[in-house]
């Protein structure tokens, strides 16, 4: 059983191994730190505009024909969603946002 800090290492671990490439959203901060350089290799993060800040309350993830949208940590939640044309949708919502936020130097 992982634990939340260990299964989310063991995640981005595993999406290393494998080669998987995100592009990643965040909110601005002054704080915003990435590790290293080959995490923003796998992570491809961009800066929201700052009136987005504290607006984002999920997660959403996007892979094949699949949505994952994330509730809030208290909560513990979440929705899969196995419909290819809701992914899509979802997808090119993120793409389009992502297109428009700022690179993160």
């Amino acid at each position: 059983h992982y634990t939340t800090k260990a299964y989310q290492q063991h995640y981005l671990n595993e999406r290393k191994r494998r080669g998987i490439r995100a592009k990643t959203l965040w909110e601005p901060s002054d704080e915003f730190k990435l590790r290293s350089v080959e995490d923003k290799l796998f992570r491809n993060p961009r800066k929201l505009p700052n009136e987005f800040r504290g607006t984002f309350k999920s997660l959403v993830i996007v892979y094949d024909d699949t949505a994952l949208i994330v509730d809030p940590y208290d909560q513990k939640t979440a929705h899969a969603i196995h419909i290819a044309a809701t992914a899509q949708m979802l997808k090119l919502l993120l793409d389009f946002a992502w297109n428009h936020s700022d690179e993160i130097v």
